[in-house]
Parts: structure tokens; C-alpha cells; sequence
């Protein structure tokens, strides 16, 4: 689906401390990362969202080809570069999802080839840029394996803001 307007990604953290350390007692630490991208194909710009929410059978694996996929009009986002990117795993899933690049034409502009993070159930995981190249897609780095690591079926989402251009 083409973006228009504003899209905002927003990543809060906020902890209250009883132990002593850096903080001291009774003290909060907070994090706040607030971005906004505006519609296009430049710098802090996005032309391109996915949001879609997958399923993955029992100790099965599945490739998402960030060039084919289809927004939700049937496009395909035709991805240049990834601006944000985030996974969410279900928290009734059984096991966790192993992220890493495809073994054809793997996505390792955010990872090197041989690389897994564990996304394990009820967790997350994003990267976002306001540069303009941080984390470009081609026909030889674009694809990313999402790998179920348990018997019983796992469900997640992808959000996903891209350029084509």
C-alpha cells in the first residue's frame, strides 16, 4: 500500500529501579525513540508499507522476498531499501522463530549470512533509519528467512516501510 501522509515509528522503555547502580534506588530510567516518515523516496521518506500478519506450520521455514511481497492492494513494494522493519511473534506460539537471511539471495544489509536472532514468543524486534542507503534491498540481498522452531504452528507480524527509489 503506497503511504500517505506520516507514518510514525515509536519505540518507548520505561523501568523503575529499587537496586542501586548507575541510577540509584527509586529512580526511573526511560527511553524514548520517536521517528516520523513523510510520503516519498528521500531521506526520512517512505513510499511503501506491508502489514501483514503470517502464519507458519509446524517446523516449517519460509522465505519473504522484500522486492514481491504485496501490500494490501496487491502491489508489490518493489523495495529498494528497507526504512523500518518490525516482527512480532505471537505470545501463544509454542517455541521461538529464528530471523536470519535466505540461504538464496539472503537480505544482509541488516545481518551477515549465517546470522540468526531468536525471536521467541510474545517477543519483538525492529531497525529503523532516517538515512537515506542504511539499509538498502537488491536482486542479490533481498530475502529473509522466517524459521519455526516448534512442532505446533507460529504466528507473527511484519510491518514494514520501504523505497522504491
Amino acid at each position: 500500500m503506497a503511504l500517505h501522509g506520516v507514518a510514525t515509528f515509536l519505540l518507548k522503555a520505561r523501568a523503575s529501579l529499587a537496586a542501586s547502580g548507575d541510577y540509584g534506588g527509586g529512580q526511573t530510567a526511560n527511553l524514548d525513540y520517536n521517528k516520523q516518515y513523510a510520503s516519498g523516496t528521500a531521506a526520512s521518506q517512505g513510499d511503501g508499507l506491508l502489514l501483514d500478519t503470517r502464519t507458519l506450520a509446524g517446523t516449517t521455514a519460509e522465505d519473504l522476498d522484500l522486492q514481491t511481497l504485496l501490500d494490501a492492494n496487491g502491489a508489490a513494494l518493489a523495495a529498494v531499501e528497507v526504512v523500518c522493519l518490525v516482527l512480532t511473534a505471537d505470545a501463544a506460539n509454542g517455541d521461538a522463530i529464528w530471523v536470519k537471511p535466505s540461504v538464496s539471495n539472503g537480505w544482509t544489509a541488516w545481518m551477515q549470512t549465517g546470522s540468526v536472532l531468536t525471536l521467541e514468543a510474545g517477543a519483538a524486534m525492529s531497525l529503523g533509519s532516517t538515512a537515506d542507503g542504511a539499509y538498502p534491498v537488491s536482486g542479490s540481498s533481498k530475502a529473509i528467512n522466517l524459521d519455526n522452531q516448534d512442532s505446533g504452528a507460529a504466528t507473527y507480524q511484519i510491518w514494514a516501510l520501504t523505497r522504491s527509489a
